[in-house]
């Protein structure tokens, strides 16, 4: 199994198939393709994504519709092609909102750009949307870490 240095786990196994791929990185953070997502079952629903390239490079994120059930995610043409995708579901895809801590120490949930995983190839983008519908610093509240929820629904690529 390989084995990336990590700053936050040490040494981190992890399976090729694990991998996921961002063709174009994420923004900010173009030299970084190459993720895995570290579940710790005692911080759930939230999970880490942690880059192989960069052993200091971590996010920290929520299934989106742990926050929202009703979501409606905007993916761009060019976001479908690079997925491999027509449409997505839950089954399929994964959607994940990633977390930042304010200087007040609020918690808050990136909504305007998700992370969108291709479950069946691995390929993986931050979907911005052309749109201001939802914030990139939505107001996290403890009962909606707390509750998981299912997250049906389609997207349908634009």
């Amino acid at each position: 199994m390989p084995l990336a240095n990590t700053e936050q786990f040490g040494p981190l196994t992890y399976q090729d198939d694990a991998v996921l791929l961002f063709p174009r990185g994420l923004p900010g953070f173009e030299q970084s393709r190459r993720f895995v997502l570290v579940k710790q079952p005692e911080l759930a629903p939230l999970v880490h994504l942690q880059s192989l390239e960069s052993a200091t490079l971590c996010f920290l994120a929520i299934p989106v519709p742990v926050i929202d059930a009703t979501y409606q995610p905007q993916l761009s043409a060019e976001d479908c092609d690079t997925l491999e995708l027509d449409a997505i579901d839950s089954t399929h895809t994964l959607l994940l909102a990633l977390l930042a801590v304010t200087a007040e120490g609020n918690v808050t949930a990136n909504l305007l750009a998700p992370v969108v995983v291709n479950l069946a190839t691995k390929l993986a983008l931050q979907a911005v949307r052309a749109d201001t519908r939802y914030s990139h610093e939505h107001q996290i509240r403890d009962a909606e870490v707390l509750n998981d929820a299912s997250g049906e629904g389609r997207i349908l690529c634009s």
